[in-house]
């Protein structure tokens, strides 16, 4: 494989600075792959731990992480890869931003699922503005990975 160094911008706080480089947010927190324990204090503050943590967040609506994360919903569509969609506070917040005409994906195995099944789970997302796409395994979900 080659690599590309590819300029971003590291969103985990109201005061990080945006520019023309792609931006990659965190609205749980962030950690540099090289931190040091003499400047984990400067990140600790904005990294969701635990679950009381993370209860914190989804009931203050007007933080920064909401709010951003309420607009990104709202105004792009997003590729879940790898996320069962099942935590309650995600699926709020998808509710909660679906607009007419905008529509998520998510890469789902069937896992078993028998075809009624997995309609009730497809209606249900698309409820929340989420196309399920689905795989027979795990082989055939990373191939399409790959194509990405």
């Amino acid at each position: 494989l080659f690599h590309i160094k590819i300029n971003f911008n590291c969103v985990y706080n109201e005061d990080s600075l945006i520019n023309n480089e792609l931006t990659i947010y965190h609205p749980h927190g962030y950690l540099p792959y090289n931190s040091t324990p003499k400047n984990f204090s400067n990140y600790r503050q904005y990294i969701v731990f635990s679950e009381s943590e993370y209860h914190n967040l989804y009931n203050a609506p007007l933080s920064w992480a909401m709010v951003l994360q309420e607009h990104l919903y709202r105004e792009n569509s997003f590729l879940f890869v790898g996320c069962s969609l099942s935590d309650p506070n995600l699926r709020r917040i998808l509710e909660n931003t679906k607009t007419v005409g905008k529509t998520h994906f998510a890469f789902m195995l069937k896992d078993g699922l028998g075809k009624k099944d997995q309609f009730i789970v497809h209606k249900h997302f698309m409820r929340l503005g989420v196309e399920c796409i689905w795989f027979d395994n795990i082989i055939d979900y990373k191939n399409e990975l790959l194509k990405l």
